[in-house]
């Protein structure tokens, strides 16, 4: 929550993050479905309950600054969104074997949380088409978007099959021939994980629409210049 709190008052206007499914079914903000790297612990975030992850130490590894920070629920972070007009881009982030399950929990959430919002309502993503087939199916009001680590020669039959909106690649595949094959086709392009500003103005000029940053304080001129 530190690093909504942060974005919101860097005056950003939305942020992405990632939502993963408890062993008791509750949907917590976790990148890794392994504890260890970002948060302080052992274990899978799928195999552990909510009360035992909230104990655990998810700030201090980042820097010291953050010691004590808890893993946030997905709820805490849309309340938050809300109140403060932030569009939310939720990567739907299952563990392996959880795909439409999480795909519909997540979709059912937020279905919950934005029935008669009348603000900005949030973006659903993720790698995996079986989870955001679910989510569709659960909730088909909320746009979605495909994620692509690598180029598979089936991303046209994919995102139609979908019903996406855009295509979140990794920055990597972001050429001027894919970026002009995305647009063709009618799909929306934002790109991942740029933190370099030089690269981030490449990318624009190359068309993208988006980018996807840790340091949105080096773009927030230049996004707002456009």
């Amino acid at each position: 929550m530190v690093a909504l709190r942060r974005a919101a008052e860097l005056g950003v206007l939305a942020v992405e993050t990632d939502a993963m499914l408890t062993a008791d079914g509750k949907l917590v903000l976790s990148h890794d479905e392994t504890l260890g790297r970002a948060v302080k612990g052992e274990g899978k975030i799928s195999e552990l309950s909510a009360a035992e992850l909230v104990r655990m130490d998810a700030g201090v590894l980042f820097s010291t600054d953050f010691a004590g920070e808890r893993m946030a629920f997905l709820s805490e972070a849309v309340e938050f969104c809300k109140a403060h007009g932030i569009l939310m881009n939720i990567e739907i982030k299952p563990a392996q074997g959880h795909e439409a399950e999480t795909g519909r929990a997540v979709a059912r959430a937020v279905s919950e949380s934005y029935a008669g919002y009348e603000g900005v309502t949030p973006l659903l993503s993720s790698f995996s088409s079986e989870a955001l087939a679910a989510a569709r199916l659960e909730a088909p009001q909320f746009k979605r978007a495909l994620l692509l680590e690598k180029m598979p020669d089936s991303w046209k039959s994919e995102a139609e099959s979908l019903g996406v909106i855009a295509i979140h690649p990794d920055a990597a595949l972001a050429t001027p021939g894919f970026v002009q094959e995305v647009r063709e086709a009618g799909y929306q392009m934002m790109v991942y994980t740029v933190d370099d500003h030089n690269a981030g103005e490449a990318l624009l000029r190359l068309g993208v629409d988006a980018i996807c940053t840790n340091r949105p304080d080096l773009f927030l001129d230049q996004c707002r210049g456009r």
